[in-house]
Formats: structure tokens, C-alpha cells, sequence
């Protein structure tokens, strides 16, 4: 989100740059960043809800043959070897985001969005992240959108 601020010309700070694993989630911590930074508003997204359900796919096993003819007419030898793989699952997480502004002045909420995600994740590709960057641009647009953010 900072990233799509700046290129709206909006100075943020994610609060995660300016904190470690250690530090609780308080309204203090958060009080002490926005004296740090001199911040007009805060802009806090956190998890509304999250359904997650996935389906188990059964994988294609592989086999090989080995024919060899024997000594015996129109007999033949067979070694069989046959590669199973475990079952994977395919991920579906339906995700709701809450977006809320508040503002520093009258410490309240002034804006607030819901934004929900369907996240379709198969076993073989590769984890897509983009849908999260996607995600944030949409909140930030939205903002600019509703006239908090001068375009």
C-alpha cells in the first residue's frame, strides 16, 4: 500500500518497518509511531473473516513395463513398476479484508472498505502473490477514489 501511496504522492510508512516480532499490537505502539512520524492519519487493515476449504486430488501414477521374451514360444516375462505419488490438495480461501482510516485529529475513523478475495491456490503452481499487491493497489485506488488522496 506505501508503494502505491507514493506514486499517488502520499508519504506512508508501513508500521512493520518500524517494529519487530517482539512488539505488542497495542494502541500505544501505534500512538507512539504516528508522534515518531508527525502522521496526519493511520491507516489500519486487518482480517475480517477467512474461509478456507480445500479438495484432495488424487496424482496419476506412473508405471513402466519391462517385456522380455523367454525361452518358451510366445511366453513372455513382465516386471511392472508403478511411481505413486501422495494426494495433494487444492486450496479455495475466501478472504475479508477491513480497511479503516483513522485520523489523527479527531481520532476516529473517517473511511473504512471490506475487501473480499477469492484465493484459488492448485497443488502444482507456483503461490501467486500478485493477487495481494493487486489487492492493495484496489484499496489505495479506492481512497484516491473517495477523494482522500489528491491524483
Amino acid at each position: 500500500m506505501v508503494k502505491h501511496m507514493a506514486e499517488l504522492g502520499v508519504d506512508g510508512v508501513a508500521s512493520t518497518s518500524m517494529m519487530n516480532s517482539k512488539t505488542p499490537l497495542i494502541r500505544d505502539t501505534f500512538v507512539a509511531m504516528i508522534d515518531k512520524i508527525d502522521a496526519d492519519a493511520l491507516l489500519v487493515t486487518h482480517l475480517a473473516s477467512l474461509e478456507t476449504s480445500g479438495k484432495v486430488k488424487g496424482m496419476r501414477p506412473e508405471a513402466t513395463y519391462n517385456l522380455r521374451p523367454t525361452y518358451y514360444y510366445n511366453v513372455f516375462s513382465v516386471d511392472l513398476q508403478e511411481y505413486r505419488e501422495p494426494p495433494a490438495v487444492d486450496m479455495t480461501h475466501y478472504l475479508s479484508l477491513l480497511s479503516e482510516l483513522y485520523s489523527v485529529k479527531s481520532e476516529g475513523i473517517v473511511w473504512a472498505i471490506e475487501a473480499n478475495s477469492k484465493i484459488t491456490q492448485k497443488h502444482d503452481v507456483v503461490r501467486d502473490y500478485s493477487i495481494y499487491v493487486d489487492e492493495a493497489k484496489a484499496i489505495v485506488d479506492f481512497m484516491a477514489g473517495d477523494g482522500l488522496i489528491a491524483r
